[in-house]
């Protein structure tokens, strides 16, 4: 040891008597309070001074240089079990000795010294003090306890020490220690049993700590175990009220600690050094004051509380709860932000909880350390100073939180980094001689949100987004409605602002949690109507009153009800013993530019506090539906589009000739299923019940309704495929010319009152949206007048354009029907049921049909007209058959044409000449067999065919 240099000698010291210190910080003159390292110290009668290199033990051991101490020590330590002095040992002063005399002397110790308490030896104990009666009452005399606690903690006597033993033992149940008590003894009551390998200082009872996450620090076993007894989860270090040890302190990491020690001035000091040591380790830290007397020496402690005071359990629960609080949880309560008020720099750092709708979701995921295991070989000499590795006597076990700010710094990194950030988030000093394992990982998640709609109600809501980054989940689905408990951080990369969650919380849809009052019903009996009223005259009324005080679009009630039909659709109903799946309604409405129809939806949108408008012109199909994108090598990313992100509500399609109708193509399967679907890297869906308003001009039109005569003939352009159209439940038409500018441009002077505010459309719509397929009652005679109202449109309406066909006019009624009975609040005696009535399909019917014969629309002349076609094709199915006999090759020419041919074509294939040619399709023409689809094309006719199918043309 002489030839070290002074540096080099005292780090040594230092690494060798670390274990023996007794406090983390020297006093003012330099010295260390320590256990003596040459006897079996227990009242930490030693002191080191690294600084002066010097030592002392006042238990008569002596004092001298620290290098000739641990000389000492290391010549101890050449035996293969060095044995460790009891108090009671004779103590021998080896200073002076030589190496052999010192082995000599250990070797002597080692055959006296007894070995470690058996499992065995520690059930003998305990069987001792239960066959004896007076030794067991004595003790439960003394200390309160019931036969349960004694068990429980392994109580027992020793004949040969003459004392009471309990058994210290590990989480795992290994054995520690067996500390030693005595009633009414004149010298020490209290110590340690002594045999080599025993750990002096520990936590009792430790297991404790694995199932509980509060937890009561008392001063002493015999206090802990008496909260035990009384229900309380208790421990206590084996040290005394004066000592706590740093090496306990990630024990309890993120738990409540509770800190009740003796009424006397030590145990006030005690408490206020145990929860300043684990201040930044618990998550919480309370200090208890027990309403007893108080004195300087010998308090009165938890026992007295129970015992001497006769206190029950509910007292000392009323005791904690009154505690004061040393340290407020880092978890507290969060403070409810949207997303936008996420970015404000003032939040940065507290606990935030943001209720979003997951727009997206990264498909690439990172695994965070969680538990991680530090070692070191604490050879580095002067970089070990200070360093936590030392302290910790080279290996640190430490788990990282969720909400650590350092898991920024953990992902999307190198290994190499990535160990040297862990470094740093225990404060270990870099010397290259520590090794770093990953126990466990956090799974982390990169997911992009949106405030949910519940608190976004209009396009001008907070929709702002931004991405989270989502610790310890990994199989968030997009488009769901989450509580994320969170703060945000600089992110180390470019400090930018940055979401990080750690706790998320499935939530209800406002739909699904909706309650109302007594208040609100009868608010909501404003929308029916009265007696001898229809609902079809209410809409009306309702439309009038919305045009006259919300919209200021005059002139248009049918557009205002049309829209208020779609806005009071439900998601799903059974209809005569048939579930419809597809409850929600969909409306097409054409029309020329600044009539009034966007206006009309945005209006609305805002009054009812529900609906999302969007812009199909700066729209795609990605932004609509969804998409799936790849980011490089970074893997995918999936976000959905606003149809699926606004299930079950109501999205606003502003013009949407924007899109093509391939595009409007790529939508069929999500407006009849009512899920989205994206097959891309692999297969993903989501529910996207959405009611849907599409508003568009005529597609490529700059005459605009005019150019129609009917105006229903606007909609294939528009929309393109039969299918598409046929999604529609209803359609209608606007046009410049429908309301006289005479009206447009007058002073409304007599504004009818304004009846129902924006408070009760928006109570009435989420009523309606919250109701159930369980909560849509028909009545048998509704259920009639449908199948009467189809098979009358049925036989009216032609499918060309297929807004009525006879196989789905009935459901098309339905939804329409069970929309009008939810505007028009029909229900029952509870308030919680949509009654349909035979006058709400009758409404549904004359609606449909009001709107379908207005001239604008001319959809009901259209069909008169096409149906009158029809009965002159028949008429003349003789004739034309006929006349194909006297045309050979003709019969052939149309049957292989697939259906549409062009007068070229005619003349190329039978050879005409052109006047042959037109004078063939003018014929038939006139006997109503093809019709014209363009200049050049034409169609043949469902009669033609029959026709056709009859010919036997010779090959």
């Amino acid at each position: 040891m002489s030839a070290l240099s002074d540096d080099i000698a005292s780090t040594y010291c230092f690494q060798r008597l670390r274990k023996y210190l007794a406090s983390d910080e020297p006093n003012a003159k330099g010295w260390y309070d320590a256990f003596c390292p040459l006897h079996d110290d227990q009242t930490r009668s030693a002191g080191f001074n690294f600084d002066a290199g010097t030592w002392s033990c006042r238990k008569g051991c002596g004092s001298g240089r620290l290098t000739d101490l641990v000389g000492r020590i290391e010549a101890r330590e050449a035996l293969d079990d060095p044995p460790e002095d009891e108090a009671d040992d004779e103590v021998i002063d080896t200073a002076h000795m030589t190496r052999a005399q010192v082995i000599g002397l250990n070797a002597k110790r080692r055959r006296q010294k007894r070995p470690m308490p058996s499992d065995e030896l520690i059930g003998t104990w305990m069987a001792r003090l239960t066959s004896s009666p007076s030794l067991l009452q004595a003790f439960k005399d003394k200390r309160g306890y019931t036969d349960a606690t004694i068990e429980r903690f392994e109580i027992g006597w020793s004949d040969d020490d003459n004392a009471y033993t309990l058994p210290i033992r590990s989480a795992t149940g290994s054995l520690l220690n067996v500390r030693l008590y005595r009633i009414n003894s004149q010298g020490t009551k209290i110590w340690s049993y002594g045999s080599p390998g025993m750990d002096a200082s520990s936590i009792f009872p430790e297991s404790v700590l694995a199932d509980n996450h509060l937890v009561v620090i008392a001063e002493g076993e015999w206090d802990a175990m008496m909260l035990a007894q009384e229900g309380f989860p208790s421990v206590t270090g084996t040290t005394g009220a004066e000592q706590w040890m740093a090496k306990w302190n990630r024990k309890f990491k993120g738990k409540d600690v509770y800190v009740c020690y003796d009424r006397d001035a030590s145990g006030m000091a005690g408490a206020e050094r145990t929860a300043r040591m684990l201040t930044g380790v618990a998550r919480s830290i309370h200090i208890v004051e027990l309403p007893l007397p108080f004195s300087e020496k010998s308090g009165l402690d938890i026992s007295d509380f129970f015992g001497q005071h006769h206190k029950t359990r509910e007292d000392f629960q009323a005791v904690m709860n009154s505690a004061v609080v040393f340290a407020a949880p880092k978890d507290g309560e969060p403070i409810e932000v949207s997303v936008k008020e996420s970015f404000n720099p003032g939040l940065s750092g507290q606990p935030m909880a943001i209720t979003v709708t997951v727009v997206g979701k990264y498909s690439l995921q990172h695994l965070i350390p969680r538990e991680v295991v530090y070692t070191c070989r604490m050879n580095a000499n002067k970089t070990c100073t200070g360093c936590p590795m030392l302290e910790a006597e080279g290996k640190i076990e430490a788990e990282i939180e969720r909400s650590d700010s350092a898991i920024l710094k953990l992902r999307d990194v190198s290994e190499s980094v990535r160990d040297d950030n862990l470094r740093l988030i225990i404060g270990a000093h870099k010397c290259g001689k520590m090794d770093v394992f990953v126990k466990s990982h956090h799974a982390q998640e990169l997911i992009t949100c949106r405030t949910s709609l519940d608190y976004s109600v209009d396009e001008e809501g907070d929709i702002t987004q931004r991405p989270v980054i989502n610790v310890g989940e990994y199989a968030t689905e997009a488009n769901r409605v989450l509580r994320l408990i969170g703060t945000t951080y600089p992110d180390p990369k470019d400090q930018s602002s940055v979401f990080q969650s750690w706790r998320t919380e499935q939530v209800e849809s406002s739909l699904d949690t909706y309650e109302y009052d007594k208040d609100e019903i009868e608010m909501l009996r404003l929308f029916q109507p009265v007696r001898g009223q229809s609902p079809l005259n209410k809409m009306k009324m309702i439309a009038l009153d919305m045009s006259d005080n919300v919209t200021r679009i005059v002139g248009r009630p049918d557009l205002h009800m049309a829209m208020d039909i779609v806005w009071h659709s439900v998601i799903a109903f059974d209809f005569a013993g048939e579930p419809i799946e597809r409850g929600w309604c969909e409306l097409l409405v054409v029309g020329d530019a600044r009539t009034g129809k966007s206006e009309i939806a945005t209006k609305l949108c805002r009054h009812y506090g529900f609906g999302r408008t969007i812009s199909c012109e700066s729209a795609s199909i990605p932004g609509i539906l969804g998409a799936v994108k790849q980011l490089g090598n970074k893997g995918w990313v999936l976000e959905w589009g606003v149809i699926p992100l606004n299930d079950r509500r109501l999205v606003v399609l502003d013009e949407a000739g924007g899109l093509t109708p391939s595009q409007i193509g790529q939508l069929s399967s999500v407006r009849s299923s009512g899920r989205a679907e994206i097959f891309k890297a692999e297969a993903h869906q989501t529910h996207a019940r959405t009611r849907l308003i599409w508003l568009s001009n005529p597609r490529d039109n700059q005459q605009g309704m005019g150019a129609y005569m009917y105006g229903v003939r606007a909609i294939q352009p528009l929309i393109g495929n039969q299918e598409d159209i046929a999604r529609f439940d209803f359609a209608m038409t606007v046009a410049s010319t429908d309301v006289p500018l005479d009206i447009i441009n007058q002073r409304n002077t007599n504004p009818r009152p304004h009846v129902y505010s924006s408070a009760a459309c928006h109570a009435l719509v989420r009523w309606v949206w919250s109701r159930r397929r369980e909560d849509i009652v028909w009545t048998i005679e509704a259920e009639e007048e449908v199948y009467k109202y189809a098979r009358k449109m049925g036989a009216e309406y032609v499918g060309d354009p297929p807004l009525i066909l006879g196989q789905n006019i009935r459901t098309k009624i339905a939804r329409i029907a069970v929309a009008i009975a939810a505007r028009t609040f029909s229900t029952d005696r509870t308030c919680t049921k949509i009654v349909v009535k035979p006058v709400h399909v009758e409404s549904a019917a004359l609606f449909l049909d009001y709107i379908y014969g207005s001239d604008g629309f001319g959809y009901r002349e259209a069909s008169q007209r096409v149906k009158a076609e029809e009965h002159k094709a028949i008429g003349f199915m003789r004739d034309v058959k006929e006349y194909m006999y006297t045309r050979p090759g003709l019969a052939r020419f149309l049957i292989s044409s697939g259906g549409d041919f062009r007068a070229q074509q005619v003349q190329e294939q039978l050879g005409y000449t052109r006047e042959e040619a037109n004078l063939v399709i003018q014929k038939l023409s006139a006997m109503s067999m093809v019709k014209s689809l363009d200049a050049w094309t034409y169609r043949i006719t469902s009669h033609l065919n029959t026709v056709l199918r009859e010919i036997k043309e010779p090959s």
